[in-house]
């Protein structure tokens, strides 16, 4: 679990990389219309006022991707989301990016998506059917020796 900072903060001393929370999807929301926490982690000691909050994050099982250069963002989420969706995996909360470069360096950073096993998510039970009925079907076959009449 890492202690975070959201948004913008009195400069307190952080204690690793920024991230990101993105709560939607570019390709479908207007640009004007997303919504993210930026975060930063810190200490224990430092306390949310006002628009900004201190949480833990963390604790899940996640799929991972390390992309370089803004313009591999896009290709970068696909293939995460790919992967997971064919490994059997669904998406259990928002995905965070974790900034491992420097501001002024090309941009590079982890994505790291939070995943749940299909089969282990709330409210989804298999469903037993019973095996299916073997039914035979009576038919007459019209042949030309049929009766004339």
């Amino acid at each position: 679990m890492v202690s975070v900072g959201c948004s913008t903060c009195s400069r307190p001393t952080t204690s690793g990389p920024s991230l990101a929370k993105f709560y939607d999807d570019p390709a479908k929301v207007a640009k004007k219309n997303l919504r993210c926490d930026l975060c930063a982690p810190v200490g224990p000691h430092v306390t949310g006022s006002g628009d900004i909050q201190t949480k833990e994050i963390g604790g899940w099982q996640v799929a991972t991707v390390v992309y370089q250069g803004e313009e591999n963002v896009r290709r970068a989420y696909d293939e995460v989301y790919d992967w997971l969706h064919a490994q059997g995996y669904h998406e259990a909360d928002a995905p965070v990016e974790k900034y491992l470069s420097a501001l002024g360096e090309e941009l590079r950073a982890e994505i790291a998506v939070p995943v749940i096993k299909k089969e282990l998510m709330p409210g989804r039970q298999k469903i037993k059917r019973a095996p299916a009925k073997k039914t035979t079907r009576k038919t007459r076959a019209k042949t030309a020796s049929a009766k004339k009449t």
